[in-house]
Formats: structure tokens, C-alpha cells, sequence
């Protein structure tokens, strides 16, 4: 069962929260899909050192902060935007994981949720490449991160622990 929390005194236009869980097995679940299909995958690469540092895919609609105290030593980041309509990211190195958790932030203005902003997207980890459908816009996830929606600004903020995949899922599990 999926938890919506609001910050105490929020309105209900604004942030809507979902806490982080591991499952025990992987959840399978509609991906949030772009309005425009990506036809190529874009890819941003930096040195990102123990002060942080800022990664952007503006195409893709996509932010990843690295707060200051993430990494103790320059470190080559790079995050590669999916094709296709699935709202899908492959972020390497792959297995790093973060002192301070990073910041991934999403514009939703360009996706589906436009046409639906009462779904509550939410941020899954998934391990694999194989484990997303780009026909059916499914993943598999194994753990979902701590999101914000910011439905007034048409964003997602999640925190991001470690490395590998993550998806923006619609919020409903594909059954």
C-alpha cells in the first residue's frame, strides 16, 4: 500500500510525499511516459569532486544534484536517459553508493502526468537494464525512493543512494 503524506501544514496543491522502501521482491509497475518519446539516449558526464556538483539533461527533463560530502574523491559521474517514452535513467558508476544522498530531480510538465496530475509519480530503483519493457512502459523495481511532488512547480525531487537504474513510475502497479 502506497503512503501519501503531506509535510504538516502543507496544502493539499502541494508536495506530495512517498517514503523510501526495499521490497523483499521486485514490484511490477507503469513507468511515467513523456509526452514526446526520446528517439535517441542523452547522456551527460562530469568530474564531480567532494564540493558537488550538478549533472543536466535538459531534453530529458532531468537534474541530479551532488550535495557537497557525496563522494570523497573526483568522481566520474554520467547519466544516460532511456529512449523511447518510459522515463528511464542508467546512472554510473554503477554500485556507488553516497554519503550524503544526491538530489534526483525530474520536470513532469513534458509527461503524462499533465493529463493526470492526481497520479502520484514516484522514483524506483531497478538493478538491470532488463528489468524495464520499453514496449509495455514497465519495470520491474526493487525499491522505491524517498519523492516529492511538487505539483505547483511540475516536479519530482528523490533521493538517490546508491547507483545503477531508476525509473519514474505513474504511482500504479502493472497487474
Amino acid at each position: 500500500m502506497q503512503r501519501r503524506d503531506r509535510p504538516r501544514g502543507a496544502a493539499a496543491a502541494g508536495p506530495a510525499v512517498s517514503p523510501a522502501v526495499t521490497l523483499s521482491t521486485p514490484e511490477l509497475t507503469k513507468g511515467l511516459t513523456r509526452l514526446v518519446p526520446l528517439q535517441l539516449p542523452q547522456l551527460a558526464v562530469g568530474l564531480i569532486g567532494p564540493g558537488g556538483g550538478t549533472l543536466r539533461l535538459p531534453a530529458a527533463g532531468l537534474t541530479l544534484r551532488v550535495p557537497a560530502g557525496a563522494v570523497r574523491a573526483l568522481t566520474l559521474f554520467s547519466v544516460t536517459a532511456v529512449p523511447g517514452s518510459m522515463i528511464a535513467y542508467d546512472f554510473q558508476p554503477h554500485g556507488a553508493r553516497f554519503a550524503v544522498p544526491l538530489k534526483l530531480e525530474q520536470d513532469l510538465r513534458a509527461s503524462a502526468w499533465v493529463k493526470d496530475p492526481a497520479m502520484t509519480p514516484r522514483v524506483g530503483y531497478f538493478a538491470d537494464p532488463g528489468l524495464l519493457n520499453l514496449l509495455l512502459n514497465t519495470a520491474q523495481v526493487s525499491e522505491w525512493q524517498s519523492t516529492v511532488v511538487d505539483r505547483g512547480a511540475g516536479r519530482l525531487v528523490a533521493d538517490v543512494h546508491h547507483f545503477s537504474g531508476y525509473m519514474v513510475s505513474s504511482g500504479r502497479t502493472s497487474r
